[in-house]
């Protein structure tokens, strides 16, 4: 699923919150030697950089609570949809909201997203603060990118444990660009335990029973590289067919 840049750029927002405050200390007044003269202040902190891409003016009012909370149906207004290029859905059916995806339920009815508890939340925001939550950009088929991260993951003696793809393999097989992933993926440090998570729509490509209109599929990619080398994998079909829904039967 892709999202908009204004959803990127409120989560990176929410996100760097609590360091902003953290960081904006009083001046402290300078320190003085032994001769009585002030010392040279130290440097100060370079403000953080801007963002490159506003909010969207709907978003902020919503986040500041300046617009109303329903239509004039009575229904909620979306917060923070999903969309791009002017479209909020594929096919006849809309995207959720990042509101709606945040409050949705598994299907044994618990809520799992980040915000669901205190502990999950501040899980999550130790990690931001702890600056272990590195923004890559590149291209999946592209030679940078994951071959970088697959070195430094190396160099550190760390390996790969969670590979989340959303559906952009789904795009990579309209051409050749699966290959050269594929190939990437095969220069990180992984080991039985590594996995692919993957979202999956059922848009002309079926998986086993499956009759929901999406899922979060689960795949083993040390099995599936060797099963790309041994030319086991064509088409994106295959794919689907090497992975495993979590959901429990009959949810």
């Amino acid at each position: 699923m892709k999202m908009t840049k204004t959803l990127l750029a409120i989560l990176v927002l929410a996100m760097a919150a609590p360091v902003l405050a953290q960081t904006q200390e009083k001046p402290q007044a300078p320190a003085r030697t032994e001769e009585g003269t002030a010392a040279p202040a130290p440097p100060q902190a370079k403000p953080a950089p801007k963002l490159g891409h506003p909010l969207d003016p709907a978003d902020v009012d919503v986040l500041t609570g300046k617009a109303n909370r329903t239509t004039g149906a009575n229904r909620p207004v979306e917060v923070l949809p999903y969309g791009y290029g002017g479209y909020a859905g594929y096919g006849w059916r809309r995207f959720p909201s990042y509101a709606e995806l945040m409050a949705e339920t598994d299907g044994q009815g618990g809520q799992q997203s980040y915000l669901a508890t205190e502990s999950r939340y501040q899980a999550l925001r130790r990690l931001h603060l702890d600056n272990r939550i590195v923004p890559v950009v590149g291209d999946f088929a592209g030679d940078r990118a994951l071959r970088a991260v697959g070195g430094y993951l190396r160099d550190h003696g760390l390996v790969v444990r969670v590979f989340y793809t959303s559906n952009v393999e789904q795009y990579l097989f309209r051409g050749d660009g699966w290959r050269r992933f594929f190939a990437n993926v095969a220069t990180l440090p992984v080991d039985e335990r590594s996995t692919f998570v993957r979202a999956f729509f059922n848009s002309g490509y079926r998986y086993q029973s499956q009759d929901r209109r999406s899922a979060t599929l689960l795949g083993p990619i040390d099995a599936l590289v060797t099963a790309v080398r041994d030319g086991r994998v064509r088409f994106y079909g295959d794919v689907i067919a090497m992975s495993t829904d979590p959901t429990p039967v009959g949810r």
